[in-house]
């Protein structure tokens, strides 16, 4: 099991590795900016593990873990398990019509949502979406805040169920949905 474990967790920061470099390999050559080239002595590595049951792994210990750079192993200055770090989230509410009879259950799962979630040093934003997208509070610890933006939802019927005035990718042709994507 431990083999799988680190198995997993090399696989997980070739990932990461991948992920960061993707956006780099992907630019035009003409649009790519200058190269900063530095020696740097730490890396800070932030992993999740979980296992096939999708639930994370909590008992993994240094050992558990390998570290390579270019096929060349790495040593691991410091290891430590971090289970209190702030976390930033932005809470997202469909406020479009088809939620009209919904929005006090979306509202109080909101709620919910956020007193059980947050703890001291998060932080969090509170938007609603439906035809646009509505900025109901901006990044705040103050839970008071965060409650009274989710409770300024409101529902948004647009004209004939449509994005007014959205030409989208499909020329003068009415759209009908929501601006989700614009939210995120």
């Amino acid at each position: 099991m431990r083999s799988a474990k680190k198995v997993l967790v090399v696989c997980v920061a070739w990932w990461m590795a991948l992920g960061a470099a993707l956006p780099a390999l992907s630019q035009e050559p003409s649009q790519q900016a200058p190269v900063i080239r530095t020696q740097v002595n730490l890396v800070n590595l932030f992993v999740t593990v979980r296992d096939k049951s999708k639930r994370i792994v909590t008992d993994l210990k240094q050992d558990d873990f390998k570290v390579a750079e270019d096929g060349q192993p790495q040593q691991i200055a410091f290891f430590s398990k971090e289970v209190t770090l702030p976390i930033t989230l932005a809470l997202l509410l469909d406020t479009s019509g088809s939620e009209q009879y919904m929005l006090p259950s979306i509202q109080d799962a909101g709620g919910r949502f956020i007193e059980r979630v947050l703890r001291k040093g998060d932080e969090a934003l509170v938007m609603s979406f439906d035809s646009d997208v509505d900025l109901l509070s901006d990044f705040t610890d103050d839970r008071g805040q965060i409650d009274r933006a989710i409770r300024k939802a409101r529902i948004n019927v647009p004209s004939a169920g449509s994005i007014g005035n959205n030409p989208g990718p499909i020329g003068s042709r009415q759209i009908t949905g929501t601006a989700l994507y614009d939210a995120i």
